[in-house]
């Protein structure tokens, strides 16, 4: 079985339910793959900032679309370097406006490994 990409103009209404449950799945297994892969197929991901081996952030685009992180580093201790706050925006019109999607804070123990995320 060929793999099927995510499919946005899926389901159709005009397709029966059988197909309608087969296109859902198809999608849900795609945003599964994206999930851990980092990335839709179709869309271009790219770092921004003056130091991109510590970027500002990161632009993933597909058209008109924009979602755009926005990063926070810790700058003293083990930890220094590690990403501390990466906020995420959501843009519909080529990024004069954007919409935020969520924030996640990183915490890393005594030795400056990765500990928790917590989302909000």
């Amino acid at each position: 079985m060929n793999y099927v990409p995510f499919d946005q103009a899926k389901p159709d209404a005009t397709d029966n339910g059988v197909v309608v449950l087969q296109t859902i799945r198809e999608n849900f297994a795609a945003m599964r793959d994206a999930l851990f892969m980092g990335n839709i197929a179709g869309w271009s991901v790219s770092a921004y900032g003056n130091d991109l081996s510590e970027p500002d952030g990161f632009v993933a685009t597909k058209g008109v679309e924009i979602i755009r992180s926005m990063l926070t580093y810790i700058n003293s201790g083990v930890s220094s370097g590690n990403v501390s706050i990466a906020v995420y925006d959501y843009s519909l019109d080529s990024g004069t406006n954007y919409s935020p999607i969520q924030t996640k804070t990183y915490s890393y123990d005594v030795n400056g490994d990765f500990q928790t995320m917590v989302v909000s």
